[in-house]
């Protein structure tokens, strides 16, 4: 009852009732309204104030959804294009589909993924040459035009274009020897 005694100062007694006390505020020029029958705020104001909120409040969400798309679109861009370019840089690896999984994997940030694809992808192409080299030099060893006796003789121009252009990169000493015999 504090309030009263505020509002009311020297009038206030502590023994007035509700109706009492409600005489003198109104005689001091307060109003005194029941908020819970609505009418300090006309129902019609009120509810015309809320459908305006509730309105802006849609426009409001339907721009930030736009604007969450034109984000969400724009990241798909830079990713693509970030994929175009290590697509780009990695003209190297021959398997397109290899290629393209470890540039997806860049352009998306698993940079550990992408490296550790790349570092399969060479292993297995080094190991694929060193093969080749191999069955090369076998081959050289078991040539029928030595009648068994040692090791063949192979001439450069026995190979095919790809078989010496791979020898010319994966055994460049062994290339060297056979261009120059073939002098």
């Amino acid at each position: 009852m504090s309030i009263f005694k505020d509002l009311l100062q020297n009038d206030y007694d502590e023994k007035d009732t509700i109706g009492k006390l409600e005489e003198k505020l109104n005689a001091k020029g307060f109003k005194i309204a029941d908020l819970s029958s609505g009418k300090y705020v006309s129902a019609e104001k009120y509810s015309a104030l809320e459908s305006d909120l509730n309105k802006t409040k849609a426009e409001l969400s339907s721009k930030m959804t736009e604007s969450e798309k034109n984000e969400e679109q724009a990241k798909r861009d830079k990713v693509e294009l970030a994929k175009f370019r290590y697509k780009e840089n990695l003209k190297t690896i021959g398997d397109d589909e290899i290629r393209d999984k470890i540039a997806d994997l860049y352009a998306n940030g698993q940079n550990e993924q992408a490296l550790s694809m790349a570092n399969d992808y060479y292993s297995s192409v080094q190991k694929k040459y060193e093969d080749e080299i191999k069955s090369y030099q076998a081959h050289q060893d078991k040539d029928p035009k030595n009648d068994g006796a040692g090791k063949g003789e192979r001439k450069l121009s026995d190979l095919s274009m790809e078989e010496a252009d791979k020898l010319s990169i994966t055994n460049p000493d062994l290339y060297e020897k056979l261009l120059a015999e073939n002098k």
